[in-house]
């Protein structure tokens, strides 16, 4: 297990955050991208990585966007926000399911749209896991779903976005 698993863990959010800082960015990126397959608990035997763990107990914003800096400057360009465990769940499913800040869903979201789509091996998307969630956190994830439809349908038909937000407005009104 890395030590930026076992802080994360422990929920020390302000060690683990100094911790990255303090990584050259390849060391970094090694421990943010580790994917645990043993330990105590069963949460850990879903080969989370450290995001997915730091999602599932709501780290603070500042931590997650540490780790997301950092795992962009990974020599072998991997996305981390793609990476799914045994249950298929990304960073953004856990998020969803834990009741994470809106802030950090957000910048899930926007650092990688295509996890709304994501299924779980149950055929959960992120949004079907926060239905019991606060209002916030569904509103983050609906508005942020409808977005993404409509940029696919403005790319499948060559129409530019305000050009079709124009034409669905004047169709319903």
């Amino acid at each position: 297990m890395s030590a930026l698993y076992e802080l994360v863990a422990n929920q020390q959010w302000q060690v683990a955050t100094t911790h990255i800082q303090s990584l050259a960015d390849g060391d970094a990126a090694d421990q943010i991208f580790h994917q645990s397959q043993y330990g105590n608990t069963a949460i850990m035997m879903h080969g989370m990585t450290a995001i997915m763990w730091a999602c599932y107990l709501s780290a603070p914003l500042e931590l997650v966007q540490q780790m997301i800096t950092k795992a962009k400057l990974d020599s072998r360009k991997r996305c981390l926000l793609a990476i799914t465990g045994n249950i298929r769940w990304t960073a953004l499913h856990w998020a969803a399911y834990s009741h994470s800040d809106p802030a950090v869903l957000s910048l899930l979201i926007q650092e990688h749209p295509q996890a709304l789509c994501a299924t779980d091996v149950s055929g959960r998307t992120p949004l079907q896991l926060a239905r019991y969630s606060p209002a916030p956190i569904i509103a983050v994830l609906e508005v942020a779903s409808a977005k993404l439809a409509v940029d696919d349908i403005c790319v499948k038909f060559g129409v530019p976005p305000d050009v079709m937000l124009y034409e669905i407005f004047q169709y319903l009104f």
